[in-house]
């Protein structure tokens, strides 16, 4: 059942929570490519677990601005891997077909937290959204068998990954920066 927030008091703590599963997802998604050491899904899986974190950091701030503690990402990554071992007897078409089926209630959630958010906490929870839109894209193309579904993935991946200080000064100093991706606003 999905877990949809009604009001602005829940707000919070479902930011939290979701927070907490894009950790746990990291982690599920790192386990799971050890059990996929085939190139193509084991790199899948790891620009998966990439996504998880990018997600995560995104939102991060949020969490910092309420005073949200989330558990500690060892714990988290605990149970992440802990599902992944659930999943070891999964052939990567069905985890795939799993994604297509399944992953669709989470964009259901995401608009449900968009719905209660402050309006100044709307862009940055774009995220969450965008993320799952990707996987989906991504595993549909890839069981039509498309060779660079991938793309889907690192795209998303360069749209939100957090630029390093020392980049973020080169690009500050470049006299024609780069514009900003619109949905990593």
């Amino acid at each position: 059942m999905p877990r949809l927030p009604q009001d602005p008091l829940e707000y919070q703590a479902t930011l939290l929570l979701f927070y907490e599963e894009e950790i746990m997802g990291e982690a599920l998604f790192a386990g799971l490519a050890q059990r996929f050491p085939a190139p193509q899904p084991n790199r899948a899986l790891q620009l998966l677990s990439q996504m998880e974190r990018c997600v995560a950091d995104h939102v991060r701030p949020l969490l910092d601005e309420y005073g949200l503690c989330p558990r500690s990402d060892a714990e988290l990554h605990g149970i992440g891997l802990l599902e992944a071992e659930q999943r070891s007897d999964s052939s990567w078409e069905d985890y795939l077909k799993h994604i297509v089926v399944d992953f669709p209630v989470f964009l259901d959630e995401f608009a449900a937290l968009m719905r209660v958010a402050p309006e100044a906490d709307r862009p940055r929870l774009r995220v969450f959204d965008d993320h799952e839109v990707a996987a989906i894209a991504f595993a549909k193309r890839a069981l039509r068998g498309d060779p660079d579904s991938a793309i889907l993935l690192t795209d998303f991946i360069a749209a939100y990954r957090p630029l390093s200080p020392p980049l973020q000064e080169e690009v500050a100093q470049s006299p024609n920066p780069a514009p900003a991706s619109p949905r990593a606003q």
